[in-house]
């Protein structure tokens, strides 16, 4: 869950893809991320990357 914390928050900056983003937070797949992402959080990274904007 931490992980996931630290990619929220650099979705949040959009500093990077989500490519980058999944695999600076330690995901081998962006597919897994994005999946966990949203069973964490409710919704899809790039959805929360244009909500943060």
């Amino acid at each position: 869950m931490l992980r996931l914390h630290e990619a929220r928050r650099l979705v949040a900056l959009r500093s990077r893809s989500m490519a980058s983003i999944s695999e600076a937070v330690g995901y081998a797949s962006p597919a897994q991320f994005s999946r966990d992402y949203k069973r964490a959080f409710g919704s899809a990274p790039i959805h929360d990357a244009k909500n943060f904007s």
